[in-house]
């Protein structure tokens, strides 16, 4: 999760939310120790990346219907 954060950008990740153990050791431990790394690596300079390309990730597709900018309703 640090990597994700420091290198793309994330700030936010989902957990099932029946499941309270898992909930309880986010909260006790991944998320401290992530906070921890982040801190860490945006003291050195490290932050996002300016893109997925620069990031390493491919570009992603758009499919038809997905929330695409130009999408306008049927009005025919």
């Amino acid at each position: 999760m640090a990597q994700l954060t420091v290198e793309v950008g994330t700030s936010a990740y989902l957990l099932p939310s029946g499941r309270p153990e898992l909930i309880r050791t986010f909260a006790e431990e991944a998320a401290p120790a992530t906070r921890e790394l982040v801190t860490a690596a945006r003291a050195r300079g490290d932050g996002p990346r300016t893109s997925r390309a620069a990031a390493g990730y491919p570009p992603r597709r758009r499919r038809p219907g997905t929330g695409s900018a130009t999408a306008r309703p049927d009005t025919a």
